[in-house]
């Protein structure tokens, strides 16, 4: 009787766990087929020269799978095991078919956004894709419906669905006649072997889980991107990712800020010695321009562009039967140029945020207390000061990345944004990102003509050159572009037809950029009087690459450029060196240093116009450090890497001494 009593359970235990491995293999199964696609469609070597790395890529992709599956499955597993004990007379068949069915296809799910992650971006899925949770979601979704076959993805996925739901609802009742036919002994066996093939699994992806880490870009299995980036489990990467998202999103500030100013500053022949106040940091990291009687008789306008994806690379396949650069190229031929020069972020509101407040805390809008404080650090403050009026001029919708609040917290005069503009010309095309560059520019111009005395300040942030890559109606330039065949083979595993419209909305947003410098320099009023500088949020789309195999300056460097108006040249020390190693860090102390007389500001960079010593003189990239001669980073150096470190440390001092008012805490 007692046998009886335990029979039925231990049936119910055993097909359970069964069933467990027969998902598993179904599990693996799919996310093995998703490898092979994206090692189909990206993997532009032949696959036999890579045997080696290929076995040893499958050999942990499939621990970190089945480590994974494991302990979804076993929960599963166990409420499968629960329902038939308590309700023995009723069948959970459909249900149970249903529940694996579903999960088994929001793996495969999961597996067809980190290929399309890795089309875009070229890397597997990490915190990157949730910070375009932050972005105008109306957007997003036109982006994702136009570049991406968005029906056949959804048709696939309810194809495996169904398919895995009538193979399961058949599966599962054949599973449950072959264990009521088990002995008890048979039984025991089963679960004994059963748990130990699950310790297993689990155990042996344990250890692999590991090498699945947030620096997931530098894994060396292979010295081919897509075998390193295959090797992730995509449902992990997505949980992985959001964690991190979410530790990203914090705003913390260094509690132990004297200690930190105190091992940093001396990195940079700051003092160090005393209390080290508030004051005193701030007061170190403070500067002051020459005192200039041009300039202070002669108050110029100041324009910067802050122009989406103006990579350096699109720029070196520039050729008489390329031109790509259109009307930019004599601006760069023209004026103050860098071209071995990197953005500090490596996304648009990264880079923003830190050109903006020199801080690392990217997400500083989006925080309910720290987006509403004024920063001595904001960097057009020192214009307001010198009675500027002082403008934020974007493309896109006004709420975009909660800038608005931040902004005007900080004094800006106005914020003009895509609504604004449409006001203006209400016939301005509307893409997907906001306001075609070619209308922001027009409403510059017109700000810059508006008749007042007062010398402008303006902040331009562009949007048309971002993907899905639409061009405004009427726009034909792209078309002079002769796309021959080595263009595309500089990209591997990216589509002819995404390389072109990239190329072609890179060409659009250089030619209007151009053409607005130029604008400026012909105007009589406009050009004897305005500095005009203009860089790159970050690097080309397609050009987010592997940093342990790709050059820095194809992976983030980004162009940058300085118009100065000839009479205040002469009236100048300019010591120009083009080759100069350089970052955004050091946009905003050279135009203040040129353009404001016997005027205060907070100075984390340098004057590229200068061959005075500079205490920060390096090329800074949130990712690594640069020496100034271009040679080593701080990926191959130790010393390097903590001079990255201790640089990010005293951003954040910087953040914590202006946003926390109250003491230290201990």
């Amino acid at each position: 009787m007692t046998s009886d009593k335990l029979a039925f359970p231990l049936r119910v235990a055993s097909w359970a766990l069964l069933q467990t491995f027969a998902v598993l293999l179904l599990g693996t199964g799919l996310f093995m087929a998703g490898r092979l696609a994206l090692l189909g469609a990206f993997l532009q070597e032949d696959p036999g020269t890579h045997l080696g790395e290929l076995a040893e890529l499958f050999r942990v992709a499939l621990q970190l799978d089945a480590h994974f599956l494991i302990k979804i499955l076993l929960c599963l597993g166990a409420l499968n095991f629960l329902l038939r004990i308590l309700f023995p007379r009723i069948s959970f068949t459909s249900l149970s078919a249903g529940l694996y069915a579903l999960f088994l296809t929001l793996c495969a799910a999961a597996s067809v956004l980190n290929h399309y992650f890795y089309q875009t971006f070229s890397r597997s899925i990490d915190t990157f894709f949730f910070n375009f949770l932050n972005e105008d979601l109306g957007a997003l979704a036109a982006t994702i419906a136009g570049g991406y076959p968005l029906g056949w993805i959804l048709a696939g996925l309810l194809l495996i669905l169904t398919v895995l739901f009538l193979l399961l609802r058949w599966q599962i009742p054949a599973g449950e006649r072959f264990a009521a036919a088990l002995s008890p002994k048979h039984c025991i066996l089963i679960l004994l072997l059963g748990g130990i093939c699950a310790g297993l699994c689990y155990q042996g992806g344990f250890r692999s889980q590991r090498i699945q880490s947030r620096s997931y870009q530098f894994a060396d299995i292979s010295t081919v991107n897509v075998i390193n980036q295959a090797r992730g489990n995509p449902v992990s990467l997505i949980v992985n990712a959001f964690q991190d998202h979410r530790r990203s999103m914090k705003i913390e500030p260094d509690r132990n800020w004297r200690q930190t100013w105190h091992k940093v500053a001396g990195e940079f022949g700051l003092p160090a010695a005393g209390a080290a106040s508030r004051e005193e940091i701030l007061q170190a990291l403070t500067v002051r321009t020459r005192n200039r009687p041009y300039l202070e008789e002669h108050r110029p306008n100041v324009v910067f562009v802050l122009s989406e994806s103006l990579g350096v690379h699109f720029s070196t396949f520039e050729a008489p039967s390329f031109d790509i650069l259109s009307t930019l190229a004599g601006a760069l031929d023209q004026d103050y140029t860098f071209r071995q020069f990197f953005s500090d972020g490596n996304a648009t509101q990264r880079s923003l945020i830190r050109l903006l407040f020199r801080t690392s805390q990217w997400m500083l809008p989006f925080h309910t207390r720290y987006g509403r404080l004024s920063y001595p650090s904001f960097v057009l403050r020192p214009y307001a000061q010198s009675g500027y009026d002082t403008y934020f001029v974007m493309g896109s919708a006004c709420g975009w990345g909660n800038m608005g609040q931040i902004l005007k917290a900080n004094g800006i005069t106005r914020v003009i944004c895509a609504d604004d503009i449409l006001v203006r010309y209400p016939k301005a095309e509307q893409l997907y990102w906001g306001i075609s560059d070619g209308y922001v520019y027009r409403a510059v111009m017109d700000l810059l003509h508006d008749g007042s005395s007062r010398p402008k300040a303006v902040f331009i942030l562009n949007t048309t050159n971002h993907p899905p890559y639409d061009l405004p109606e009427g726009y034909h330039g792209h078309e002079e572009l002769n796309f021959v065949p080595g263009i595309f083979a500089g990209f591997p595993g990216k589509g002819e037809e995404e390389i072109r419209k990239h190329m072609s909305t890179y060409r659009y947003a250089a030619e209007m950029l151009g053409s607005f410098i130029q604008g400026i320099k012909d105007d009589p009023d406009l050009g004897p009087r305005t500095f005009v500088a203009f860089t790159g949020d970050h690097n080309a789309r397609l050009g987010i690459y592997d940093l342990r195999h790709d050059p820095l300056l194809t992976a983030r460097g980004v162009l940058f450029s300085l118009y100065i108006p000839p009479a205040y040249v002469d009236q100048d020390e300019i010591r120009y060196r083009p080759d100069r190693v350089a970052s955004h860090k050091d946009i905003f102390p050279t135009l203040i240093e040129h353009t404001l007389s016997g005027q205060e500001y907070i100075s984390t960079g340098c004057d590229l116009l200068s061959d005075e010593p500079c205490r920060f003189d390096f090329a800074y990239n949130e990712d690594f450090l640069l020496d100034p001669s271009g040679l080593e980073s701080s990926l191959d150096s130790s010393d390097l890497q903590r001079r990255h470190d201790s640089y990010e440390k005293l951003l954040n001092v910087l953040f914590t001494v202006q946003a926390e008012p109250g003491e230290e805490q201990p």
